[in-house]
């Protein structure tokens, strides 16, 4: 067991990349013209946009401060904040792709991209898991932004968990996180340890269309 204290910063991780989740979000099917060519090309692209990710989690624990009205969370309500991020390369991978005339290329990418970015979910959780095991904390309800939060929760989740000075990240005024492949969440906790409600709840998110709703996938 790793000792955890209040700011945990991880490099160390497997990227995880699900084909069937890839697929899924290009709505291609066995049955499409184009199966066997995105097929093909996915298997040739897979290998170096694995290699030119740059997975981190930063993770605190902590407290709302003063100073965020708009928040639906009293000051001083003990919390998690937690930050995901896959880097920048594989972005400028996929745009480069359709500048160079080669949208699907650039199309799976980003796919690659976003299926990873949620397998990076999966090793928050365990990670969140042992951390607050080792505090006697349950975690009461996962936070999003803009389906539970403002998008000015995405401010104070880069502020507390100090992304921009330990992995370079930027955040816009518009409150739009750079790496673009980057999530940031805030926990609820409670001192009920057995109580675990980390987990994206696909049944509130306002994406109603995502192709990956309610999707399991977690192999490669």
């Amino acid at each position: 067991m790793k000792n955890y204290e209040s700011d945990i910063v991880i490099r160390d991780v497997e990227v995880k990349v699900s084909r069937e989740e890839v697929f899924q979000m290009l709505g291609c099917t066995p049955e499409s013209a184009s199966y066997e060519a995105v097929e093909e090309l996915y298997e040739e692209l897979l290998d170096e946009a694995v290699s030119v990710m740059e997975p981190v989690l930063l993770i605190r624990f902590g407290r709302i401060p003063d100073g965020y009205p708009m928040l639906p969370l009293q000051p001083g309500t003990e919390v998690l904040y937690t930050m995901g991020s896959i880097g920048r390369e594989i972005s400028r991978r996929s745009t480069e792709a359709f500048a160079q005339g080669d949208p699907l290329a650039g199309m799976l990418i980003n796919a690659i991209a976003d299926s990873a970015l949620f397998h990076l979910d999966g090793e928050l959780a365990l990670v969140l898991k042992e951390a607050c095991g080792k505090r006697g904390k349950g975690i009461l309800k996962r936070l999003e932004a803009p389906q539970d939060l403002p998008m000015e929760a995405q401010l104070l989740v880069y502020r507390e968990t100090e992304a921009g000075r330990i992995c370079g990240m930027e955040i816009s005024s518009g409150y739009m996180l750079d790496p673009v492949k980057s999530s940031a969440n805030v926990y609820l906790l409670t001192d009920d340890a057995q109580v675990f409600q980390a987990q994206h709840d696909c049944s509130t998110c306002t994406r109603k269309n995502c192709s990956l709703r309610k999707s399991k996938t977690e192999s490669r």
